[in-house]
């Protein structure tokens, strides 16, 4: 990690953009019970992603009918 850092990479921007772009793929609850995160932190890391989780349900894949 120092060895990142010392070379000029943003270790909290980085982690911020990979959380981001987590809880705009799987549900923030569930992102954040594997993080170790609040689900209220991760529903604002959604938020602010542009992905909340009252979007999530529309955009799951629906199983196709007989």
């Amino acid at each position: 990690m120092n060895q990142l850092a010392s070379n000029g990479i943003h270790l909290l921007g980085t982690r911020l953009a990979a959380i981001g772009a987590l809880v705009q793929e799987m549900a923030p609850a569930v992102a954040a019970q594997a993080l170790g995160y609040t689900p209220e932190c991760a529903e604002d890391h959604a938020t602010q992603a542009g992905a909340p989780w009252a979007t999530y349900a529309s955009h799951r894949r629906q199983p196709p009918t007989p």
